[in-house]
């Protein structure tokens, strides 16, 4: 680990990071326990180092942050959702300057339950917007993909599902201007029933051109999906395991066509969710999420580092997180391990 520190004395909820060029981090997310607005997003910059350079609040807008863009005018992108008292959760989209200042936000689907999972800029101007789109009663949603002009103008929009828990996480532009999409749905096809982890590869316009699903023994997540040096695509989450109510970890790589070519599973402990990858120099991977050693205890930070064939290399802990049951975030007594 190079360096950790604490960021200042409130209570920051991060939810995502990204690097920039020169080294510095651009780091979003909510504050918590703020009496005025529970739920107030962030955005700040840290040093390469770890140095706090800025933070900005955004309140009274109830919005939950559940990603960070750079953008191309060293600007920067958030999405996630509205949480407004009386009215349905609405994906958002908030573009603000070099140093955090808001130059516009607009939110979608205002009457429905909508959230955006991750937002990046298109090659040709503009942001796509993965995420879901409530489409019934309890947990029936579907991928939404949300296409927008450089000033959040709406363009278009498309839906992917059944009505069952379809839910996009993860997104990345193709070289022709189309999409790759990865998440989580029960799509024809999937003989078992369950919610699979889900690959959509669409065209420039979202129309679908092929969507392959990637069975286990029961529910299965596509967290995070990335294009590789090879031509192909690889992405990791989780497998739910009935048996024995834990989690596995998750990696699959697929070719250009979603073909399978080999998927691997983790299990040190009760659960292992892996959410975030980057490709390696020499072709493997090193991803991260987080892992619990006992169904009944708190997990820790986990990262992986595989060959190129999904092998491990090392793996590494650190911390523990905790349930947080009235969200001051402090280890409470009635929150012990």
């Amino acid at each position: 680990m190079k360096f950790h520190r604490p960021l200042g004395s409130k209570y920051f909820k991060i939810v995502a990071t990204d690097k920039l060029s020169n080294g510095n981090f651009i780091v979003c997310g909510n504050l918590q326990h703020e009496i005025l607005d529970p739920n107030t997003a962030f955005l700040m910059m840290v040093g390469a180092n770890g140095q706090l350079i800025w933070t900005k609040e955004y309140p009274e807008r109830s919005y939950s942050v559940l990603d960070v863009g750079i953008v191309s005018d060293s600007g920067f992108i958030l999405t996630g959702y509205s949480t407004k008292a009386g009215r349905p959760d609405s994906l958002f989209l908030l573009k603000t300057d070099s140093i955090g200042e808001i130059q516009w936000e607009q939110t979608y689907g205002d009457i429905k339950d909508t959230r955006g999972n991750q937002v990046i800029e298109c090659r040709n101007g503009g942001f796509s917007v993965i995420g879901r789109n409530k489409n019934g009663p309890g947990n029936q949603f579907d991928f939404w993909l949300v296409r927008t002009d450089s000033l959040g103008n709406l363009i278009w929009t498309r839906k992917y599902g059944d009505g069952t828990p379809d839910i996009g996480y993860s997104i990345v532009e193709t070289e022709n201007g189309g999409f790759i999409i990865a998440g989580s749905g029960a799509f024809p096809g999937s003989s078992d029933g369950y919610s699979d982890a889900t690959v959509i590869k669409t065209d420039s316009l979202g129309f679908p051109l092929w969507i392959k699903s990637y069975e286990g023994p029961d529910h299965g997540y596509a967290y995070a999906i990335i294009p590789t040096s090879d031509n192909g695509y690889i992405f990791c989450g989780q497998l739910n395991d009935s048996l024995t109510a834990g989690y596995t970890g998750y990696l699959c790589k697929i070719s250009s066509s979603g073909q399978l070519i080999w998927s691997k599973s983790f299990r040190e402990g009760a659960y292992i969710v892996l959410n975030s990858i980057v490709e390696a120099p020499d072709k493997g991977f090193a991803i991260s999420g987080y892992i619990k050693k006992y169904t009944n205890s708190y997990a820790a930070v986990y990262v992986l580092r595989t060959d190129s064939i999904g092998n491990i290399l090392s793996s590494y802990l650190e911390g523990e997180i905790y349930w947080n049951e009235n969200q001051n975030c402090l280890l409470d007594s009635n929150e012990l391990k």
